[in-house]
């Protein structure tokens, strides 16, 4: 064998070789691909049975609590609570805005389905509804969170004011 036959033959050698490194790098990438998704899926279901979680949560605590559960009617149906209540109330909200809040920044890194934002936003129109919740927010409950958030939800509540009746 020659020397331009040999060259020949490490070529066609070094050729296939690169081809082979080729067809497994492209396997290694759909390999990697599929764990990212499935990985992707896992954080998804993980934050989701969070939100369902705290929901549950948060009516368990109204079906638990006979005090709390009387305080939340009667805000609803629009009449006066003492102030240790409005400090109950108030507490309430935090948490309910907390999560509310939560689902938002979740939304905004789109890991957050459709319907946990519509079930954050139920319960964000259903607590807002009130006149106290409303005086909360504007005197002291916006304080406590994300500026982007709390911009949303007072074009939220413009937009509920502004809305006929």
């Amino acid at each position: 064998m020659t020397w331009e036959e040999l060259g020949a033959l490490g070529e066609l050698t070094g050729a296939l070789a690169a081809v082979a490194l080729l067809g497994y790098i492209a396997y290694q990438i759909r390999q990697h691909s599929r764990l990212l998704e499935q990985n992707a899926r896992s954080t998804r279901a993980v934050i989701l049975q969070g939100g369902t979680e705290f929901y549950v949560r948060f009516w368990e605590l109204l079906a638990q609590d006979p005090t709390l559960a009387g305080i939340w009617r009667r805000v609803r149906a629009g009449e006066t609570i003492d102030e240790d209540e409005t400090v109950r109330f108030e507490a309430l909200l935090h948490v309910v805005m907390a999560y509310v809040e939560y689902a938002y920044l979740q939304a905004g890194m789109e890991t957050y389905t459709v319907d946990v934002l519509s079930v954050a936003g139920s319960l964000l129109s259903e607590v807002l509804s009130s006149r106290p919740a409303r005086l909360w927010w504007e005197r002291d409950g916006h304080r406590s969170f994300r500026p982007d958030f709390v911009a949303n939800i007072n074009k939220l509540l413009k937009t509920a004011r502004d809305a006929p009746e």
